[in-house]
Protein backbone atom coordinates (compact mmCIF):
# COMPACT_ATOMS: atom_id res chain seq x y z
CA UNK A 1 0.00 0.00 0.00
CA UNK A 2 1.16 3.51 -1.10
CA UNK A 3 2.05 6.19 1.77
CA UNK A 4 -1.65 7.43 1.22
CA UNK A 5 -1.35 11.07 3.03
CA UNK A 6 -4.44 12.95 3.67
CA UNK A 7 -3.74 14.74 0.58
CA UNK A 8 -3.95 11.71 -1.40
CA UNK A 9 -7.13 10.01 -0.13
CA UNK A 10 -9.18 13.01 -0.27
CA UNK A 11 -8.17 13.28 -4.04
CA UNK A 12 -9.05 9.92 -4.81
CA UNK A 13 -12.54 10.04 -2.88
CA UNK A 14 -13.43 13.16 -5.16
CA UNK A 15 -12.35 11.87 -8.35
CA UNK A 16 -12.70 7.72 -7.59
CA UNK A 17 -15.45 8.22 -4.99
CA UNK A 18 -18.55 6.78 -7.61
CA UNK A 19 -16.37 5.70 -10.21
CA UNK A 20 -19.09 3.80 -12.48
CA UNK A 21 -16.90 0.45 -12.40
CA UNK A 22 -18.04 0.40 -8.64
CA UNK A 23 -21.57 0.63 -10.10
CA UNK A 24 -21.33 -1.80 -12.78
CA UNK A 25 -19.74 -4.76 -10.49
CA UNK A 26 -22.45 -3.80 -7.53
CA UNK A 27 -24.99 -4.49 -10.32
CA UNK A 28 -23.76 -8.10 -11.60
CA UNK A 29 -24.15 -9.45 -7.59
CA UNK A 30 -27.17 -11.57 -8.03
CA UNK A 31 -28.61 -10.57 -4.58
CA UNK A 32 -31.19 -12.59 -3.34
CA UNK A 33 -32.70 -10.45 -0.63
CA UNK A 34 -31.40 -10.67 2.76
CA UNK A 35 -27.22 -10.95 2.42
CA UNK A 36 -25.02 -9.73 4.80
CA UNK A 37 -21.94 -8.26 3.19
CA UNK A 38 -18.37 -6.94 3.48
CA UNK A 39 -16.66 -4.76 1.37
CA UNK A 40 -12.93 -4.65 1.38
CA UNK A 41 -11.54 -1.49 0.55
CA UNK A 42 -14.53 0.02 0.74
CA UNK A 43 -13.40 3.71 0.31
CA UNK A 44 -16.33 6.34 0.06
CA UNK A 45 -18.72 3.49 0.34
CA UNK A 46 -20.90 4.50 -2.98
CA UNK A 47 -20.92 0.45 -2.93
CA UNK A 48 -22.53 -0.22 -0.19
CA UNK A 49 -25.03 2.19 -0.46
CA UNK A 50 -25.75 1.09 -3.42
CA UNK A 51 -25.84 -2.39 -2.24
CA UNK A 52 -28.30 -1.11 0.58
CA UNK A 53 -30.80 -1.01 -2.31
CA UNK A 54 -30.73 -4.52 -3.05
CA UNK A 55 -30.51 -6.52 0.00
CA UNK A 56 -31.62 -5.93 3.77
CA UNK A 57 -28.87 -7.68 5.34
CA UNK A 58 -25.69 -6.13 7.35
CA UNK A 59 -23.44 -3.82 5.14
CA UNK A 60 -20.19 -3.52 6.64
CA UNK A 61 -16.67 -1.28 4.92
CA UNK A 62 -13.61 -1.44 5.85
CA UNK A 63 -10.81 0.46 4.60
CA UNK A 64 -7.42 1.16 6.22
CA UNK A 65 -7.89 4.88 6.22
CA UNK A 66 -10.10 6.58 9.11
CA UNK A 67 -10.07 9.76 6.46
CA UNK A 68 -11.26 7.68 4.03
CA UNK A 69 -14.09 6.02 6.27
CA UNK A 70 -14.67 9.88 7.48
CA UNK A 71 -15.63 10.41 3.73
CA UNK A 72 -17.92 7.22 3.28
CA UNK A 73 -19.57 7.99 6.73
CA UNK A 74 -20.65 11.82 5.73
CA UNK A 75 -22.15 10.40 2.52
CA UNK A 76 -23.90 7.64 4.06
CA UNK A 77 -27.19 7.91 5.16
CA UNK A 78 -28.55 4.02 6.08
CA UNK A 79 -28.13 3.13 9.50
CA UNK A 80 -27.05 -0.84 8.48
CA UNK A 81 -24.12 0.37 6.84
CA UNK A 82 -20.90 0.40 9.29
CA UNK A 83 -17.32 1.06 8.45
CA UNK A 84 -14.15 -0.33 9.92
CA UNK A 85 -10.73 0.35 9.85
CA UNK A 86 -8.62 -2.65 8.84
CA UNK A 87 -6.91 -4.31 6.20
CA UNK A 88 -7.42 -7.24 3.76
CA UNK A 89 -5.16 -9.02 5.67
CA UNK A 90 -6.33 -8.90 8.71
CA UNK A 91 -10.26 -8.01 8.45
CA UNK A 92 -11.95 -7.39 11.66
CA UNK A 93 -14.84 -9.82 11.36
CA UNK A 94 -15.39 -13.36 12.70
CA UNK A 95 -14.95 -16.33 10.85
CA UNK A 96 -17.97 -16.89 8.39
CA UNK A 97 -19.33 -14.12 9.54
CA UNK A 98 -20.77 -12.77 5.62
CA UNK A 99 -23.43 -13.80 3.02
CA UNK A 100 -21.10 -11.71 0.05
CA UNK A 101 -17.60 -10.55 0.31
CA UNK A 102 -16.67 -7.97 -2.30
CA UNK A 103 -13.29 -6.46 -3.32
CA UNK A 104 -14.17 -3.53 -5.72
CA UNK A 105 -10.79 -1.67 -7.42
CA UNK A 106 -9.28 -2.94 -4.41
CA UNK A 107 -6.71 -6.02 -4.61
CA UNK A 108 -4.58 -4.49 -6.62
CA UNK A 109 -3.79 -2.01 -3.56
CA UNK A 110 -3.69 -5.04 -0.87
CA UNK A 111 0.09 -5.02 0.57
CA UNK A 112 -0.34 -8.95 1.15
CA UNK A 113 -2.83 -10.53 -1.46
CA UNK A 114 -2.76 -13.90 -0.50
CA UNK A 115 -3.28 -12.90 3.24
CA UNK A 116 -6.02 -11.10 1.73
CA UNK A 117 -7.09 -13.87 0.12
CA UNK A 118 -7.10 -16.40 3.24
CA UNK A 119 -8.84 -13.76 5.20
CA UNK A 120 -11.53 -13.62 2.46
CA UNK A 121 -11.75 -17.36 2.77
CA UNK A 122 -12.09 -16.92 5.90
CA UNK A 123 -15.22 -14.15 7.13
CA UNK A 124 -17.36 -16.07 3.79
CA UNK A 125 -19.84 -18.29 5.37
CA UNK A 126 -20.06 -21.92 3.14
CA UNK A 127 -21.95 -20.67 -0.11
CA UNK A 128 -21.14 -17.16 0.36
CA UNK A 129 -20.38 -15.35 -2.95
CA UNK A 130 -16.81 -13.48 -3.38
CA UNK A 131 -17.17 -10.68 -6.01
CA UNK A 132 -14.14 -9.67 -7.06
CA UNK A 133 -14.36 -6.79 -9.80
CA UNK A 134 -13.49 -3.08 -10.90
CA UNK A 135 -11.67 -1.38 -13.81
CA UNK A 136 -8.53 -1.42 -16.05
CA UNK A 137 -8.01 -4.61 -15.41
CA UNK A 138 -6.65 -6.47 -18.88
CA UNK A 139 -6.07 -9.90 -17.27
CA UNK A 140 -8.54 -10.10 -14.11
CA UNK A 141 -7.25 -13.95 -13.67
CA UNK A 142 -3.61 -12.16 -12.59
CA UNK A 143 -2.98 -9.91 -9.76
CA UNK A 144 -0.19 -9.28 -8.96
CA UNK A 145 1.41 -11.76 -11.29
CA UNK A 146 -0.43 -14.96 -9.77
CA UNK A 147 -3.17 -16.78 -11.41
CA UNK A 148 -5.87 -16.18 -8.47
CA UNK A 149 -9.05 -17.71 -10.12
CA UNK A 150 -7.14 -21.07 -10.61
CA UNK A 151 -6.64 -20.94 -6.52
CA UNK A 152 -9.99 -19.83 -6.14
CA UNK A 153 -11.07 -23.16 -8.14
CA UNK A 154 -8.32 -25.21 -6.17
CA UNK A 155 -10.16 -23.82 -2.57
CA UNK A 156 -13.63 -24.76 -3.91
CA UNK A 157 -15.30 -22.13 -5.27
CA UNK A 158 -17.33 -22.39 -8.45
CA UNK A 159 -15.60 -19.63 -10.16
CA UNK A 160 -17.34 -17.11 -13.37
CA UNK A 161 -16.23 -14.18 -14.86
CA UNK A 162 -18.86 -11.63 -16.04
CA UNK A 163 -17.45 -8.87 -18.43
CA UNK A 164 -19.20 -5.53 -17.99
CA UNK A 165 -19.00 -2.68 -20.11
CA UNK A 166 -15.73 -0.70 -21.45
CA UNK A 167 -12.89 -2.73 -19.65
CA UNK A 168 -14.39 -3.27 -16.15
CA UNK A 169 -15.09 -6.99 -14.79
CA UNK A 170 -15.95 -9.27 -12.17
CA UNK A 171 -15.48 -12.66 -10.70
CA UNK A 172 -17.86 -14.30 -8.88
CA UNK A 173 -16.78 -16.85 -6.70
CA UNK A 174 -19.36 -18.97 -5.12
CA UNK A 175 -18.33 -20.89 -2.12
CA UNK A 176 -18.39 -24.41 -0.91
CA UNK A 177 -18.12 -26.41 1.81
CA UNK A 178 -16.37 -25.19 5.50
Amino acid sequence: MPNWTDENIDFYAEKYGDHPSVFAVVAAIPFGGAEDVLDIGCGTGSALRAMAERTSGALVGVDPFERMLDHARALTAEDRVRYLVGTAGDLPAGDASFDVVTAINSVPHWDDVDAGYAELLRVLRPGGLLVIGGEGFTEPEMVQGRPYLDQLTADGFDVHRVALDGDCFAVTARRSGP
